[in-house]
C-alpha cells in the first residue's frame, strides 16, 4: 500500500518536472487511463459482488400464454402465483 502511494507520488512529481512534449504527455495520459480502469474494474467486483449477495428468487410467470383466450382458459389450472 504504501509502495502504491510512494509510486503515484513520484510519478506525479516527474509529470510536473518532465518537459511538456507530446511523447511525454501520451506516456502520462495513457497511465491516467490505465490506473482509472483499474478503479472502475475495482468498483465492478464490488458491485457485483454486492448483487451476487442479493439475489432475488425468480417469480413463476406466465409468459407463455400470451393471447387473452389461452390465459382464461389455462390460468385456471395453473397454481397461485407467490408474493
Amino acid at each position: 500500500m504504501i509502495r502504491l502511494f510512494l509510486f503515484k507520488a513520484l510519478f506525479r512529481l516527474t509529470w510536473w518536472v518532465a518537459p511538456n512534449r507530446p511523447r511525454v504527455n501520451k506516456i502520462f495520459q495513457i497511465y491516467e487511463e490505465y490506473v482509472e480502469a483499474e478503479e472502475k474494474y475495482i468498483d465492478c467486483q464490488e458491485r457485483q459482488s454486492f448483487l451476487d449477495k442479493h439475489v432475488r428468487s425468480r417469480t413463476e410467470t406466465y409468459e407463455h400464454l400470451t393471447c387473452k383466450r389461452q390465459r382464461e382458459i389455462f390460468s385456471k389450472f395453473m397454481p397461485p402465483r407467490i408474493s
